[in-house]
């Protein structure tokens, strides 16, 4: 057999390898996402062994991702964070890659496709995927084995949850008065092309363009790969690149990320805004997607609503139903 070229490690980064997600769908079967909050429904209800059968049944394949490890262990009572952890774990698929890498991948073939002289050793994107898919295939063995255990690391989350929620707020406000003018810091001649072109955009997408490169700016550094050695990066060509040139099909996990906040910001702002913003980034990989919030489910069809690219469909359990069968025969409806 002919063996196949390697491919280097430049070449990766460029080619932006748009891998699809490796679930049921090879099989013939839909593939599922559950939110915490359908976790947290059948978890009341006692019913993991229903439940696989009914996904079984109806050919249904349930992702599980690392955010809803993440919200299982922050559970303060130990022996319900064990039921939910074994929950998790005997009723969820692990994803076939880390949303982390995704995103972080999305971002750095974006920037380096235009500007490679940002980033001009490329980036060990191989070797990142192995890192974090080692780190949460440990999380869960860790856990399978003492499901009572929670990670010293979140005594953190209800600190980062409040911070997160405050900045959203200060965001609300903004929004109302005019913020985005305030938030391209660039200069005056780029700003006579930036404002314009923003003024004329939808709300929403006003909002990820800003956001994304307000983050980006302070977080590229932080969150690259090991490895990764950034170039020296021209202010107005970042916002230029934000602003005017990315399209979402480029950053979807980003993209719907910051999408879900906009439109959780035209709603009451509650703690759990963070990690659903994104779960909400599951839209893209998953045929349905489940959620007994609903305020969250709204948040989804909004985002469906000015979708650019194909996502999967919403489906809003309510909590009050016991029938954890004819819910689940209704997921493939």
């Amino acid at each position: 057999m002919k063996r196949a070229a390697r491919v280097p490690e430049r070449a990766y980064i460029i080619a932006f390898d748009l891998k699809s997600e490796q679930t049921g769908a090879a099989l013939g079967m839909l593939t599922v996402y559950l939110d915490s909050s359908v976790y947290g429904w059948l978890d009341e209800r006692d019913a993991e062994r229903v439940a696989r059968k009914a996904f079984n049944r109806n050919g249904l394949r349930v992702v599980r991702s690392y955010l809803n490890l993440v919200e299982a262990v922050r559970i303060p009572n130990a022996a319900q964070r064990a039921k939910r952890v074994r929950l998790l774990s005997r009723i969820g698929r692990p994803e076939t890659e880390p949303q982390y890498y995704r995103l972080l991948r999305e971002v750095l073939v974006t920037i380096s496709s235009r500007h490679s002289d940002w980033i001009p050793g490329g980036a060990p994107l191989r070797d990142f995927r192995t890192e974090i898919q080692t780190g949460e295939r440990r999380a869960w063995a860790t856990l399978r084995e003492d499901p009572f255990m929670q990670p010293v690391s979140m005594s953190r989350f209800p600190e980062l949850v409040r911070s997160h929620a405050s900045r959203q707020r200060q965001r609300q406000d903004w929004e109302r008065n005019g913020w985005h003018q305030a938030l391209i810091p660039c200069s005056e001649h780029l700003a006579q092309q930036l404002l314009p072109a923003l003024d004329t955009m939808p709300d929403y997408e006003r909002y990820w363009r800003i956001h994304m490169a307000d983050h980006w700016a302070t977080q590229l550094e932080r969150q690259a790969p090991r490895g990764v050695t950034l170039g020296a990066i021209d202010h107005d060509d970042w916002m230029r690149l934000w602003v005017l040139e990315v399209q979402p099909a480029e950053v979807p996990t980003s993209w719907l990320y910051w999408l879900a906040e906009y439109y959780q910001t035209q709603r009451r702002v509650t703690y759990g805004n963070l990690v659903d913003a994104w779960h909400a980034a599951y839209l893209r990989r998953v045929d349905v997607f489940a959620t007994t919030d609903a305020d969250f489910y709204r948040t989804l069809q909004s985002v469906r609503a000015v979708a650019t690219m194909a996502l999967g469909r919403c489906a809003l359990i309510e909590r009050a139903r016991s029938d954890v069968d004819g819910v689940i025969d209704s997921l493939v409806a």
